[in-house]
């Protein structure tokens, strides 16, 4: 059976673009010449093409670490009692399980990851001055 936080955990995995592809059976735009039926001409076509899933999943798992790191944090030691030692290591497995899955997004969208690691980190940066 599956604890809350590992089902949450496969529920967003399934919603990310990066496995919706899989899934399908869609064609890597990375890997293969023809995706969906149609060929991709350049790198720089399919990084225009991949760049907005790209930017999406990433956004997706930062928040999700973030949004647990935080609230653990905040929940301090009342939250981890609460919790139990059992469900507290399956939170930070799912935890841990999300900062590896970048690196799986990294491969999926090898021509569009460093474009959208720059403007997350962009938009980080603004955030943070305009606070």
């Amino acid at each position: 059976t599956l604890t809350g936080f590992e089902y949450e955990w496969s529920v967003l995995q399934s919603r990310l673009h990066c496995m919706q592809e899989q899934q399908q059976g869609w064609c890597g735009l990375r890997a293969a010449p023809f995706c969906c039926g149609r060929r991709v001409p350049s790198a720089f076509m399919r990084s225009l093409l991949n760049s907005g899933a790209c930017q999406s999943d990433l956004e997706q798992i930062l928040a999700f670490v973030d949004v647990h790191e935080e609230l653990l944090e905040k929940g301090g030691k009342n939250m981890q009692q609460l919790m139990g030692e059992e469900l507290l290591a399956s939170y930070n497995r799912q935890i841990l399980s999300a900062k590896r899955f970048v690196l799986y997004i990294r491969d999926c969208y090898p021509d569009s990851f460093r474009v959208a690691i720059c403007k997350i980190a962009a938009t980080l940066l603004l955030n943070l001055k305009t606070k």
